[in-house]
């Protein structure tokens, strides 16, 4: 079936029937600039696992403090696809699990950043998200680098979520088009 548009791919994605099952684990980010305090949540695709966490998603859970120390470095150079949703979303969405279940599959490590609220998160501050709220990816990127320096970084954005990466793309110009 071909599927000529966004709008008609997301429908499927609700109405075709029964949706892969993707285990999270999640890790809270303060911020590090004071000019955007409060917190967000990243969800990293793991394992199926049985624990639950009636406070968070279904199937996510956090890290401990011994899965921090143990599974959030690695040298390797497996492809890392952070994931950025749409207005209301988070990592339970749909169209989300499909693209990150296959990835996994194939051997990709993956991540959604949860904006500010959403996804079972908890507002912190007054900072919230729009589309130029570049702050929170930013500081993953960072982060990320620091964590895997071997993994090549790639990015996808949904709606909302695809705004704020055009505008960290614009922000440091890494636009593989001209610009105009």
């Amino acid at each position: 079936m071909f599927l000529f548009n966004g709008n008609i791919q997301t429908t499927w994605t609700v109405i075709k029937g029964k949706d892969p099952l993707v285990y999270y684990k999640r890790k809270l980010f303060t911020a590090e600039c004071p000019a955007y305090k409060g917190s967000f949540a990243v969800d990293f695709v793991v394992p199926p696992h049985t624990e639950t966490d009636v406070a968070l998603p279904p199937r996510t859970t956090d890290f401990n403090d011994n899965e921090l120390r143990h599974n959030l470095d690695s040298d390797d150079n497996k492809p890392m696809l952070v994931t950025m949703h749409g207005l209301t979303g988070g990592s339970q969405e749909a169209y989300l699990r499909h693209l990150l279940f296959a990835l996994y599959e194939k051997g990709w490590e993956a991540c959604v950043l949860n904006a500010r609220g959403c996804a079972q998160s908890k507002v912190t501050s007054g900072i919230l998200f729009n589309a130029r709220a570049t702050w929170d990816i930013r500081q993953l990127v960072k982060w990320l680098r620091e964590r895997f320096p071997n993994r090549p970084l790639f990015a996808i954005g949904y709606s909302l979520g695809a705004c704020i990466l055009v505008n960290v793309g614009s922000a440091f110009n890494i636009y593989p088009y001209p610009r105009f």
